[in-house]
């Protein structure tokens, strides 16, 4: 009589635990699922200053023009060879970004005298970007620079996996052998040397879970980890992480994904940044106040040549090629004392909010130049 009413007991038991499960797995699936949109999908919209269009007999002198082209993040090189590059000859030549080839420009005294094309043929005008003033965003405490995964430069890729999680098309959300060698590692050791979380653990960590040190929370992070691979690609899982991990401060405002650390660090878009500046970009990863660049140049310098050595290593990278990168300097331009003049663009703000719907405002993409002259 007991033992058959502690069987059904158990069979009792048993369904209700499979019942809380299944209810407890609905509602971690849907949270996340709600969560990834944001993160995968949602883009502000971005406030530039004026472009630039010069023309023959412009009044803008070429000191004028080079600040313009730092300021954008124009890489200057021996010879243009690629958008976001140009060269200080006479005449000055320049490749626009979204140009199908590059521009000469030639100066007198009172301004530009003459444009031509690279095959020679008299230009009307050239046009630059404005400058990114700043990006309307719901969470205000956030610079956010969207990208997608084709953006990334293939380096910046090879460097992320190499440095955090190699074996991340080929796990599950939790990959046991890397656990285990960050075991060894760390005892051999005798202190906390490696970690073996994976992409997927990370970003489950940074928006579901939290950082505190649990076993409670722990579990937890396995569960999210888990759901985030059965509901979504490897692709959209990276392109997630890509756009929201820390990568440093700038006074209230959080540098989120390496779009935003791109243009932050080096003023430039991500997809024109090269493998040294890509190493160094993944190397905040471990500390962004740390290894900050401007603060502690040393730290960030040797952590981003243990990077590149890595990459050599592993085979993601020639000898040759990292040996010549860790040469060199970082490159990181003057630092801004705040990413964007926030007054200014809360007023602007103010302005869309009454013109355009919510929605409208969170269009991916939507760009609003303003009417500020880059050069007055």
């Amino acid at each position: 009589m007991i033992l058959s009413f502690l069987k059904r007991l158990a069979r009792h038991l048993a369904l209700w635990l499979l019942l809380g499960l299944v209810i407890t797995g609905v509602w971690l699936e849907r949270s996340v699922s709600a969560r990834m949109q944001t993160l995968v999908f949602d883009a502000p919209a971005t406030i530039r200053y004026a472009p630039l269009r010069v023309s023959a007999g412009s009044p803008v002198r070429q000191a004028q023009l080079r600040t313009e082209l730092a300021a954008l993040g124009y890489r200057s090189v021996a010879t243009p060879t690629a958008p976001g590059t140009w060269s200080d000859d006479s005449p000055l030549t320049v490749w626009p970004r979204g140009a199908v080839e590059p521009v000469q420009i030639s100066f007198g005294p009172r301004g530009i005298t003459q444009i031509t094309s690279a095959s020679g043929k008299p230009a009307d005008a050239v046009e630059l970007e404005g400058q990114v003033l700043g990006r309307f965003y719901p969470q205000d405490d956030r610079v956010l620079a969207p990208t997608t995964l084709d953006a990334l430069p293939p380096s910046l890729v090879q460097a992320l996996l190499v440095v955090e999680d190699r074996r991340f098309f080929r796990h599950f959300g939790v990959d046991v052998l890397g656990i285990l060698r960050a075991v060894l590692a760390n005892v051999g050791a005798g202190r906390v040397v490696a970690g073996g979380s994976t992409l997927t653990q990370q970003l489950a960590k940074t928006w579901f879970v939290g950082s505190q040190r649990t076993v409670e929370r722990k579990l937890r992070e396995l569960a999210y980890a888990l759901i985030l691979e059965l509901r979504f690609s490897k692709t959209e899982i990276l392109q997630a992480y890509v756009n929201s991990v820390y990568l440093g401060q700038a006074g209230r405002y959080e540098i989120r994904g390496f779009g935003s650390a791109a243009e932050f660090y080096f003023g430039r878009p991500v997809s024109e940044i090269d493998v040294a500046e890509s190493a160094l970009l993944v190397g905040l990863l471990k500390g962004a106040s740390y290894y900050n660049p401007w603060r502690h140049p040393e730290r960030a310098k040797a952590r981003r040549n243990l990077i590149l050595e890595a990459m050599a290593q592993t085979g993601a990278l020639e000898s040759g090629r990292a040996q010549q990168a860790m040469r060199r300097p970082l490159g990181i331009k003057q630092q801004p004392e705040l990413p964007e003049d926030v007054d200014l663009k809360r007023f602007i703000a103010r302005g869309l909010r009454a013109e355009l719907s919510p929605d409208a405002l969170k269009a991916p993409g939507l760009v609003v130049e303003s009417t500020i002259d880059p050069i007055s």
